[in-house]
């Protein structure tokens, strides 16, 4: 379904873009822009429910959450 609707969407892109009398080199820029961008929205939603088992970010698994640093506004 996901690559149905990302071709439904690119069509409907390409239309807009056709209708606008954009050149051909934008054209194709654009709906290149468009899939890569879908692309890396799947890899970052992947990337995030791996997180969940990996823990990238090194996340206390204990329930705590981790204390904020202390930032010294002094200037010394």
């Amino acid at each position: 379904m996901r690559a149905i609707f990302l071709l439904q969407g690119l069509g409907v892109a390409a239309g807009v873009l056709d209708r606008t009398r954009v050149g051909l080199g934008v054209r194709i820029l654009a709906l290149a822009a468009l899939a890569v961008l879908d692309v890396f929205t799947l890899a970052l939603s992947f990337i995030g429910l791996l997180d969940i088992w990996v823990n990238f970010r090194r996340l206390p698994r204990d329930g705590a959450t981790p204390s904020p640093p202390v930032v010294d506004m002094s200037g010394r």
